[in-house]
């Protein structure tokens, strides 16, 4: 199935504006949605795995130069996540850099009681998926020039110190339709954690063209205490554990696969002789589309326990699955 997908930049900075637009895309006058924030918040550490690494740069207007940037990396703010949110059920009615009642995409800011001289916007949509990874990588534009990576500036921009981010979707009768939205400002508000929003909602657009959303009520608080990340008290859920579909025995090797997850970081799986897993080789599996793995030069006549369990990483730390059911094949022969 063809994977469609389409994205829009909205920056508003003391010194630059930049604003792209698209025609709308409607959907019915009250629409049933799913928050899927516990996806939407695991991007925040691949944005700033971007800021601090060697590829932290741009394409200058010549095309032949670059711009590197030293960037810090930012905060997870939770008033500019439900901004995001708020904006994501929007996009289902008007995706534009525009509210659907023609206010500026901004007024939201102000709506959830957020103050920032500088603010910027990245959205994008696609169908029928599309993963937290995807979109970070479609937002990274790695292979554009200069008027191609507005949202890879947005990215890098040093100015910018906190973010939120959103991922809704909803079914249009075909496919599941997929909004994704992150918000960026140059102040932080608000660090204090909340459990992510993973549930069904129902956004409606009223009369005045104006959309509320159940379960989701502004939270005026522009004089919330700055709290940095590494002083908040982080409570992740864990994740699912791991459906193992086989482990089967090849020559003096065995592959085990397991089936694709969502909403996780990667896998962790150990491998050893010892059914309790005594001196176990670790192997960490940080792509997620990942779903096989071979083990070779094993030696005759040993038996190998095996397990794996999934992890979903969140402001440097990792909250883990339950491990797996010990898998095992006996090598008696090759």
């Amino acid at each position: 199935m063809k994977k469609v997908i389409s994205m829009l930049l909205s920056l508003v900075m003391i010194i630059s504006v930049f604003s792209l637009t698209q025609l709308n895309a409607f959907a019915s006058q009250s629409t049933t949605v799913k928050f899927e924030q516990s996806e939407a918040r695991t991007v925040l550490n691949m944005i700033n795995s971007f800021r601090a690494s060697s590829d932290a740069w741009y394409w200058n207007s010549d095309n032949a130069t670059k711009t590197y940037v030293n960037s810090e990396p930012l905060h997870y703010d939770y008033t500019l996540e439900k901004i995001a949110m708020q904006r994501a059920c929007e996009l289902i009615y008007l995706y534009k850099h525009q509210r659907p009642n023609g206010s500026s995409v901004f007024d939201a800011y102000t709506q959830y009681g957020y103050s920032s001289t500088g603010k910027g916007e990245n959205i994008a949509n696609g169908y029928p998926e599309f993963s937290a990874e995807e979109v970070n990588n479609a937002w990274r534009e790695d292979n554009e020039y200069y008027e191609g990576q507005a949202h890879r500036r947005a990215m890098l921009e040093p100015r910018f110190k906190a973010v939120g981010i959103a991922h809704v979707y909803y079914f249009d009768g075909k496919n599941n339709i997929h909004f994704w939205v992150e918000e960026f400002g140059t102040d932080v508000s608000n660090t204090t954690y909340t459990a992510p929003n993973d549930s069904w909602v129902t956004a409606t657009l009223n009369d005045d063209k104006s959309v509320t959303v159940s379960n989701l009520t502004p939270n005026i608080n522009s004089s919330a205490p700055f709290v940095t990340s590494n002083n908040n008290a982080v409570n992740v859920s864990n994740p699912k554990t791991p459906t193992v579909k086989s482990l089967k025995k090849g020559k003096k090797s065995f592959v085990l696969q397991w089936k694709k997850m969502k909403n996780i970081s990667g896998y962790e799986i150990q491998i050893s002789t010892n059914k309790k897993f005594k001196k176990a080789k670790k192997v960490k599996i940080k792509k997620i589309k990942t779903t096989k793995l071979t083990v070779k030069k094993l030696r005759k006549n040993k038996k190998y326990y095996v397990r794996m369990r999934a992890y979903r990483k969140y402001n440097g730390k990792n909250s883990y699955s339950a491990w797996t059911k010990t898998k095992s094949v006996l090598y008696d022969r090759f």
